[in-house]
């Protein structure tokens, strides 16, 4: 049943371009994963990553490990879903308590967005579907605007079978691995490096006298 009931949800939220289960063919996310790495370089480059916060950094090279993880492991869709929010909260678990702050037992769309834009979360990205896509796949059983924990846990126990167990479990840092910040340190370290070089080389150009410009040559007319 809670079977049926996950694949109902996810087929009544079912965007373009999208399978039955939920998830949208895998050569398509690793295009979208392909081409929005690329685009997070770009932007990187342009803005300088001088001019990046710390939390800024953390984001980015935690975004780029979980991109790798979820390319390995060829995760998409909710178990994409599952993984990235067990990498970030600890547990599927500890996800549904930090959703649900004021501990009542079920959380709103607002919140959810909310909490998605504060653990620096690209839904779409990561898993081929918008935060608001998402919520509504999970909040079905009533379809009431909130998201209760009974509504979680169905959702999460229909897909959490196989390997996808153990993954994300080890997501969260058990077993031999470890946490998804530590993980992500070479990359946020590579970026501070690049930092550093970005920020040496303007100095160096604003170092740097101004050429004098060519005087005009006398002119011939008489």
């Amino acid at each position: 049943q809670a079977l049926d009931a996950a694949g109902a949800r996810q087929r009544q939220a079912q965007p373009l371009g999208v399978r039955a289960d939920g998830a949208q063919p895998r050569d398509e996310v690793r295009a979208v994963r392909g081409v929005a790495g690329a685009v997070v370089h770009v932007a990187v480059a342009a803005r300088g990553v001088e001019g990046l916060e710390e939390e800024d950094l953390d984001a980015v090279a935690e975004q780029q490990q979980l991109e790798e993880e979820l390319l390995q492991f060829d995760l998409a869709g909710i178990e994409a879903l599952a993984y990235v929010l067990a990498a970030k909260c600890g547990s599927l678990r500890k996800a549904f308590r930090y959703f649900d702050s004021s501990r009542k037992g079920h959380f709103p769309q607002v919140v959810w967005d909310t909490g998605m834009l504060l653990m620096r979360i690209d839904a779409e990205r990561l898993t081929g579907h918008s935060a608001s896509q998402l919520f509504s796949m999970i909040d079905c059983d009533p379809r009431d605007g909130l998201v209760s924990r009974a509504e979680w846990a169905a959702f999460f126990d229909a897909v959490m079978r196989g390997k996808l167990r153990d993954l994300v479990a080890e997501a969260a840092g058990g077993g031999e691995r470890s946490t998804l910040a530590d993980r992500a340190a070479t990359k946020r370290l590579a970026l501070r490096q690049l930092g550093r070089r970005d920020s040496t080389r303007k100095n160096s150009k604003a170092g740097q006298p101004r050429l004098p410009s060519k005087e005009r040559r006398p002119s011939n007319d008489r």
